[in-house]
């Protein structure tokens, strides 16, 4: 009989059916679809052009092993320009950047990363750029304050009402104006400028004190807006990226295989999604997060689970959409969940992708779903494996939950619960 498991009691086996043997089973023809699908999707993601490589149409297992091995030569090679053109991405998304006179030099120099002195060189000519810019929007507002306190009353009242959104409550009852009074508006226009470049920048409350933009560390901000789609890097042998990158790899051909068969496809109740960037780089850690927690916690999850009335477990609620990393990812769980061979749930389940034995997700659950260590995992894992380094990966793991990503944010906070991970495993099985 079947253990119920949660969803840290799962990890990415794809056991709901033997893909090899079903890829061996098809024809030349439909295996050549499958195949050049898949390849389509990966090169497609990576920017790579696969469509010379030589993979074949004949045994499962020889393919996979040609995929993954180009798949983390290629990332490994290309490595360092991704996290290079990771942060150009950031860079155009702030117009304040783009608008610069210098960044046309930064994305040069970008273009020139390939070795990590390289990427080194660059980041300490971004942190100059970002450092720079910042200074000098800063004495641009202080400039600009100035000129409008010195204007006539009725003008200073048409500019504040027009760049302040609370106007009101800078702006004096009367009409004359004291030294105090164009001091205090001053400040106040400086301040929203302030407050406007720093969310520009994606600047959180926490990153400066007081929305004081002068004090943020800018090497830290800029490091975690830095990722590669596949960050092969921090996984520690040569044997466990292989795993990783079939267990991803195969997820793909089972999904490629089932889609064209699959009734809610071929009654377009779900559209047949393609895996971007952002969806397959999530997907790569997820995998790796989840089972490091069915490492860690396995065992106490299904007794726990055994506990709970109604099999609920700990899942309280429909948290699957939120902290996701685009809203692509909502599609992306309904077509997980319908390659697998299910249908959505019209139970009263505390979730829409719970079943009796656990989460049906396995790469796309959302980070508040990865993230969640309960109080009675931390409490029985201390007590079994008495060790720091697993203490600080479910703390770390713990963390993100109570952190806002963007896309580009959330890769790279994964990236760094991944590696505490590794260390955690490698203290547990040694």
């Amino acid at each position: 009989m079947t253990q119920p498991q949660t969803a840290k009691a799962q990890t990415i086996e794809n056991k709901v059916d033997d893909v090899g043997s079903r890829f061996d089973a098809l024809d030349d023809e439909s295996r050549r679809g499958v195949i050049d699908d898949v390849i389509s999707q990966f090169s497609g993601a990576l920017g790579v052009d696969w469509s010379e490589l030589d993979v074949g149409c004949g045994d499962y297992e020889i393919f996979l092993d040609v995929v993954s091995s180009e798949m983390i030569n290629f990332s490994e090679q290309t490595h360092y320009s991704q996290m290079a053109e990771s942060l150009i991405k950031y860079f155009d998304s702030v117009p304040e950047c783009v608008e610069s006179s210098d960044y046309a030099c930064v994305v040069e120099l970008s273009k020139t990363v390939k070795t990590e002195n390289e990427f080194e060189t660059f980041m300490k000519n971004s942190e100059l750029f970002l450092s720079d810019l910042i200074k000098t929007k800063l004495q641009d507002f202080e400039e600009t304050a100035k000129k409008i306190i010195s204007k006539p009353y009725n003008e200073i009242k048409r500019i504040v009402k027009e760049i302040h959104p609370n106007s009101h409550s800078v702006l004096p009852s009367n009409d004359k104006l004291s030294d105090d009074d164009r001091e205090y508006i001053r400040a106040s226009i400086v301040r929203v400028n302030e407050e406007r470049l720093g969310i520009a920048l994606t600047i959180r409350p926490g990153d400066v004190f007081d929305s004081n933009l002068i004090e943020l560390n800018v090497k830290n901000h800029l490091a975690k807006r830095i990722n590669s789609l596949f960050n092969f890097k921090i996984i520690p042998t040569y044997e466990k990226k292989k795993q990783v990158a079939k267990k991803l790899i195969n997820y793909v051909v089972r999904r490629e295989m089932s889609t064209k068969k699959s009734k809610l496809f071929r009654k377009k109740e779900l559209a047949v999604l393609t895996l971007d960037q952002n969806l397959l780089g999530y997907a790569f850690r997820t995998a790796q997060l989840e089972e490091m927690m069915g490492v860690v916690s396995k065992e106490f999850c299904v007794n726990c689970l055994r506990g709970y009335t109604k099999n609920v477990g700990c899942c309280e609620s429909n948290y699957f959409n939120d902290g996701i990393i685009s809203i692509q990812m909502l599609d992306a769980q309904k077509d997980e969940f319908a390659v697998v061979g299910k249908k959505l749930s019209r139970k009263s389940t505390p979730c829409s992708y719970y079943t009796k034995n656990g989460c049906s997700l396995e790469l796309f659950k959302s980070i508040l779903c990865i993230s969640y260590v309960c109080d009675k995992i931390r409490y029985r894992a201390n007590k079994k494996y008495q060790s720091p380094k697993v203490n600080n990966f479910l703390k770390k793991l713990n963390d993100m939950r109570s952190n806002t990503y963007d896309s580009r944010e959330m890769l790279n906070a994964m990236d760094y619960v991944v590696e505490t991970g590794y260390a955690a495993l490698d203290e547990i099985n040694n």
